[in-house]
């Protein structure tokens, strides 16, 4: 009877459950390449079953909501499925502890199981120390299939001579319009302009010893937010695209605005149906962001945008979609009012905005996520 509940031809991988809009996309893309390309539909996606996003597919997490019992779930499911893939994000950067379920399933591969094992989507590094980086690159060169979403990692990938041809693709939230389709913008009766927000702790979260690159890259957003805010009729909305409670964006939303003071605005708090998340932002006339799938879903939804490259993943992602130059804020390094300027340009006439040349280039690629490998 348990054998029922524990199948499943596909286990999904990732940073699941964690309330993460950006994660929770990879979970709508994953659920439906997997059944639109793959034909598969039995898949468990490796969270608690509270954790998961509300989807366009009904999809299943691990079987029993016992705490204190997923290291031992895990160890019953690999047996009992076809393919373990890691889905999404930056999954490949650290060294696999003894218990991460891709380390038992490599060695259940080595002991001759039939499990296929793979990553779609997904980052390689950067890495920390020399550990993580040798435990990822012999992860590597025990699976069976890689699609990366970024040059860099490709480019790593391919440095290693691994047993397979690694994919050089794209983020799986490149595919959402296919899933949700492009919104129409609402037509304003005044001249309120719609600005959306979103702010990210990162050094105060992973790297304390560089807090001060978090101070300057927030005291810059908040001092655009002053000039936007004095200069035009603006109703800023500010996204929580991570609500987990420790390491989400709620507090850094909270002190941003009482440090802007904005005319008006509201929180748009993080929202478990993706797709809710998806119309907000698309409903927006200019997005400010620096959660990378903030930016994601504005560029994907055919929304102007600009977005804070806090980590290398940004610029990457910028550099894929051969993002206007003009138009970046890389790392702090600009002039707020500037930046405001050009902003209220694009606000007052959306021809303004130079939009990424290579976002049907980028689509395509994404779709080589599912395409590109063999299942």
């Amino acid at each position: 009877m348990y054998k029922n509940i524990f199948k499943s031809e596909i286990l999904f991988t990732g940073y699941y459950g964690q309330l993460n809009t950006g994660d929770d996309a990879f979970l709508e893309v994953a659920s439906w390449g997997a059944k639109k390309y793959w034909n598969k539909s039995n898949s468990i996606y490796l969270s608690r079953k509270k954790g998961l996003p509300i989807l366009c597919r009904d999809i299943r997490g691990y079987p029993l909501s016992i705490p204190k019992t997923y290291h031992l779930q895990d160890k019953i499911l690999l047996p009992l499925t076809d393919y373990l893939i890691s889905a999404g994000g930056s999954t490949m950067n650290k060294e696999l502890q003894a218990s991460n379920i891709k380390r038992l399933a490599m060695e259940h591969k080595k002991k001759h199981s039939k499990i296929k094992i793979g990553g779609i989507g997904v980052s390689i590094g950067p890495f920390r120390t020399t550990k993580d980086e040798e435990s990822t690159i012999d992860y590597l060169k025990n699976i069976d299939f890689l699609a990366v979403r970024d040059q860099a990692s490709f480019d790593f990938a391919m440095s290693l001579d691994l047993p397979y041809e690694p994919v050089n693709a794209f983020d799986l939230a490149a595919l959402l319009p296919e899933i949700y389709g492009i919104q129409k913008k609402d037509i304003l009766l005044n001249n309120t302009k719609v600005v959306g927000i979103s702010v990210c702790p990162f050094e105060s979260i992973v790297d304390k010893n560089n807090i001060e690159n978090e101070h300057k890259r927030n005291a810059k957003v908040i001092n655009l937010l002053k000039v936007l805010d004095k200069k035009e009729d603006i109703h800023f909305k500010f996204f929580i695209i991570n609500g987990h409670p420790t390491v989400g964006d709620l507090r850094l939303t909270q002190e941003t605005i009482e440090r802007v003071a904005p005319n008006s605005y509201e929180i748009i708090n993080y929202n478990k149906e993706t797709r809710a998340t998806w119309n907000e932002i698309s409903s927006c006339d200019f997005v400010i962001s620096t959660r990378l799938h903030a930016a994601i879903f504005a560029c994907f939804s055919n929304t102007p945008f600009m977005l804070n490259e806090y980590h290398r993943k940004c610029g990457d992602f910028l550099d894929d979609i051969h993002y206007d130059k003009s138009l970046r804020l890389f790392d702090s390094e600009y002039n707020p009012v500037e930046k405001a300027n050009s902003i209220i340009d694009i606000l007052n006439d959306q021809s303004n905005y130079i939009y990424p040349t290579k976002l049907d280039e980028m689509k395509n690629k994404s779709e080589l996520n599912f395409t590109g490998v063999i299942i």
